[in-house]
């Protein structure tokens, strides 16, 4: 539970050692002293910016049981250079098991939970405040992954019809989900990646009777597939990611100032 975690500025190629947290087994809902759990536990980190409040945030939720229950979550400000625990969580989100997918926008973390009904669930790293939006119906168990595109959050779904697979694109517009776009080419096999620029899909792609992968680039609004040439090494879990920054020549030494303001 208090492995190092790092935050890495890729412009200045620095890092900076974040301090280990308050949080132990001992703490935890319903351990004990002597308690350790039998499956380890499982555990999301989201970074972002959150301009409300001026500040670069990292939001940790841990769960502790197979049942990937949410447990207790940890908002890290850069500024105060600190953990807090968020002390107060509504029973409903509480009594969730986390699906799949994690991701940050505008300060705001958001994971796929569920709970007999699914959910998109958030927490505002500013005020600390948690909220749920209940998913269409039967998307839940295709998410791949949670990504921002275009200031908005989104969720990249991967769907089978019989022999054919495609990616819908399921898009956050005032507390609804709208399906933004289907992905899909006869023959082949993809698996959402994440996005690179506004308007590009990267996609791992697996052609029929061919072993292995390519990375493909889909722009959403030519509606063109660019395959690369990448060939995608298998590793030991078999999965990639893809993951987006903004450049930013914040370093932790100038926020160390006390007068110095992020904007």
């Amino acid at each position: 539970m208090n492995n190092p975690i790092w935050i890495y500025n890729p412009s200045l190629k620095k890092r900076v050692t974040l301090p280990r947290t308050s949080l132990s087994w001992q703490l935890l809902p319903g351990s004990s002293m002597s308690w350790r759990p039998l499956f380890g536990y499982g555990m999301t980190l989201a970074f972002g910016f959150h301009l409300g409040v001026n500040d670069y945030k990292v939001v940790r939720k841990v769960s502790i049981d197979v049942e990937e229950l949410l447990s207790a979550v940890e908002i890290y400000s850069l500024s105060t250079k600190s953990w807090k625990t968020v002390d107060v969580i509504p029973p409903l989100i509480k009594s969730m098991k986390w699906v799949c997918g994690y991701g940050m926008c505008n300060g705001v973390a958001y994971w796929t939970m569920s709970n007999q009904k699914d959910y998109l669930v958030s927490l505002d790293a500013g005020n600390e405040v948690f909220q749920e939006i209940q998913l269409p119906e039967g998307i839940a168990g295709g998410i791949k992954s949670v990504e921002e595109y275009k200031e908005s959050i989104c969720l990249l779904q991967l769907n089978k019809d019989g022999q054919e697979e495609h990616i819908n694109i399921w898009i956050l517009q005032e507390k609804s989900f709208k399906n933004l776009v289907t992905v899909g080419f006869p023959g082949m096999s993809l698996t959402p990646l994440g996005f690179r620029m506004k308007n590009e899909l990267l996609l791992e792609l697996h052609e029929k009777d061919s072993k292995g992968s390519d990375l493909a680039i889909y722009n959403l609004e030519s509606k063109q597939l660019t395959q690369t040439g990448i060939r995608l090494v298998k590793n030991y879990y078999d999965a990639y990611y893809v993951a987006t920054y903004v450049e930013s020549l914040v370093s932790y030494s100038w926020i160390r100032r006390k007068n110095f303001k992020l904007l």
